[in-house]
């Protein structure tokens, strides 16, 4: 049936019946209406509270003007068919809450554990660390011998790096506010960063909204997920590309909120990865922790914020 023919039924909130849907010009398909001989209509609004699911539609062979008793009886199952879609649509959101809060209690449960294996594995490491650093001052290593003493050392302050996210993912950090000039952060950020962006043949493209940006919200920990979100923008762009950092306002519904983007030229991602991008422990690159987008993910709803993988 036609847009603007389910459209009246539906907004009248009324059944609808059609003589002849094979002459009826808001009936779209009538090449099909003739194939299939379909010929009168009766349509009846899918409702509950007040809110349209759909049309119960009920065709006839032969012209057929449906009586009031025809039009009562498939109001009825018209009622009772809206009350079996809203259950199920209620309890299919059900089941999504149920398996959100079990997700959640399984990543509190492995953030508690995995900082319990964190907080044991620094300790002998802190040891193992400064006992090497003595031995390097006593001993002088040359050619190969140093470059594996360097390499050992390398992969021991790279541990502790995995060791301190674990930890900072785990440790609830609540944002210390301030207002901040969101514009100033991201010339910030950009400083920091524009020796690796030159040296990976990267190119910057700031998109800053002339207004003057101003919020509440703790620098040092959006300025670090910032800087995150640059970076693996900057490790989908191995071979060079452009990175657009952007920032403006953006009203929803009564509320203005301040929108900060990060865009690169990369490949992309699957909707599968899309889907999983802000799980923790969950890396698709060589050497990751899996924990970066994670902590990003965590910084922004600390903030009352959202973190989306598109902004369009």
């Amino acid at each position: 049936m036609e847009e603007s023919l389910v459209g009246v039924v539906v907004n009248r909130l009324k059944p609808l019946a059609v003589l002849n849907v094979q002459d009826n010009q808001r009936f779209q398909h009538t090449e099909l209406a003739r194939r299939e001989h379909l010929v009168s209509l009766l349509a009846v609004p899918l409702v509950f509270q007040a809110k349209a699911l759909g049309v119960l539609c009920v065709y006839t062979e032969d012209i057929h003007r449906f009586s009031n008793e025809e039009i009562r009886l498939l109001t009825a199952m018209a009622g009772l068919s809206s009350v079996a879609i809203a259950k199920t649509q209620l309890l299919q959101r059900v089941v999504q809450v149920e398996e959100s809060l079990k997700a959640t209690e399984r990543l509190s449960a492995l953030g508690w554990l995995a900082a319990e294996i964190a907080h044991e594995i620094r300790n002998p490491l802190t040891v193992v660390q400064m006992v090497f650093h003595s031995m390097m001052q006593e001993l002088k290593l040359e050619g190969g011998h140093a470059r594996d003493a360097a390499l050992i050392e390398m992969k021991m302050n790279h541990m502790n790096k995995i060791l301190d996210q674990v930890l900072t993912f785990a440790r609830s950090s609540e944002p210390t506010l301030e207002d901040l000039d969101v514009a100033a952060m991201l010339d910030d950020v950009l400083i920091l960063i524009r020796h690796k962006l030159a040296a990976q043949n990267v190119e910057i493209r700031k998109q800053i909204a002339e207004e003057s940006l101003l919020m509440r919200g703790d620098r040092s920990q959006l300025e670090q997920a910032v800087l995150n979100l640059v970076l693996n923008a900057c490790q989908a762009m191995p071979e060079g590309g452009t990175l657009t950092l952007s920032a403006g306002s953006r009203w929803m519904g009564k509320k203005k909120v301040v929108v900060i983007g990060v865009r690169d030229t990369g490949e992309g991602m699957s909707k599968k990865r899309q889907d999983e991008l802000f799980q923790p422990f969950l890396t698709y690159r060589k050497g990751g922790t899996g924990l970066g987008l994670a902590l990003v993910n965590k910084t922004v709803q600390s903030h009352n914020g959202k973190l989306q993988s598109n902004l369009n």
